[in-house]
């Protein structure tokens, strides 16, 4: 099983966001990138009440949450990812804001749209990862629980 869902941006713009919407600290990633899960909580009481306008191939990115993404992306690049695999079958989907503009996606599909949102933001595989998915530390945990359990 592997259900995740959250936002990929600077550590310090995670911060701001999850300070200014009442939300728990972001974990650290790599090269001063953060990951802030979001609990279906956090998106369905704090990010998106209204839980509309979903693209296809989403299950969460409602047309508040994305607004909310677009107006933290001013600040610097933001990527929203979300992962539903159970058995070796599902689907992820990712996008990916800018200066208050949608740059890239919203994609989803079986494989590939996390890793290419992740190029965008500027991230390249390191060894031994075998895609920028492993690169950033994704694949350490498996569910939004365990990232808040997580100091990676």
């Amino acid at each position: 099983m592997h259900h995740v869902r959250g936002l990929i941006a600077s550590a310090d713009l995670l911060s701001n966001f999850s300070e200014k919407h009442a939300l728990h600290s972001p974990v650290p990633l790599i090269d001063g990138l953060g990951l802030l899960p979001l609990s279906l909580d956090d998106i369905e009481t704090r990010l998106a009440p209204s839980r509309t306008d979903c693209p296809d191939g989403f299950e969460h990115l409602f047309g508040e949450l994305a607004e909310k993404c677009s107006a933290a992306s001013v600040s610097g690049p933001v990527l929203y990812f979300e992962t539903d695999y159970f058995g070796g079958y599902g689907g992820q989907g990712a996008v990916v804001f800018d200066s208050g503009t949608r740059v890239f996606g919203p994609k989803s599909g079986d494989i590939g749209p996390i890793n290419e949102a992740l190029r965008v933001l500027g991230v390249r595989v390191q060894s031994p990862a075998i895609d920028e998915f492993q690169s950033v530390g994704l694949h350490l945990h498996r569910s939004v629980e365990d990232w808040f359990k997580s100091s990676y």
